[in-house]
């Protein structure tokens, strides 16, 4: 599994770059992937979706992906899915109340990486969102 976040380090890695010392990514390099060494992924890939709830799938909007565990998010519905990616890739069984101690780490882990984001565009954010003074 790629995503997004992996880009950065791919292309840094490509570039011969390293990474700033200080700077941690979110993602990591899939360059052995492009290699045709294969990829294993040992971070896990969290997400925010506030794209809306007008159907039945949409109504997630945090998420985590750790391993073979998915773990959906909506707390304003009180709403939480698990799924074991590895026996039903397809999401057909929610497997939630058979397996708390992964739904308490993943949910750490996805309170934690929320609580990470910025609440605002920093100052020198080209972005519209920031307003002028």
């Amino acid at each position: 599994m790629l995503t997004a976040v992996d880009l950065l380090p791919t292309f840094m890695e490509f570039a011969g770059v390293d990474l700033p010392d200080n700077f941690e990514p979110d993602g990591q390099s899939a360059v052995s992937a492009f290699k045709g060494e294969g990829f294993k992924r040992t971070k896990p890939v969290f997400w925010e979706w506030r794209g809306g709830i007008s159907r039945d799938y949409t109504w997630p909007t945090l998420g985590i992906r750790d391993g073979r565990w998915k773990l959906l998010v909506n707390k304003e519905q009180q709403k939480t899915e698990l799924y074991d990616l590895e026996n039903d890739w397809a999401e057909m069984e929610d497997v939630l109340s058979g397996y708390p101690e992964v739904v308490q780490d993943l949910s750490g882990k996805l309170n934690t990486w929320k609580d990470s984001l910025p609440t605002a565009p920093r100052k020198a954010c080209l972005s519209g969102a920031r307003k002028k003074k």
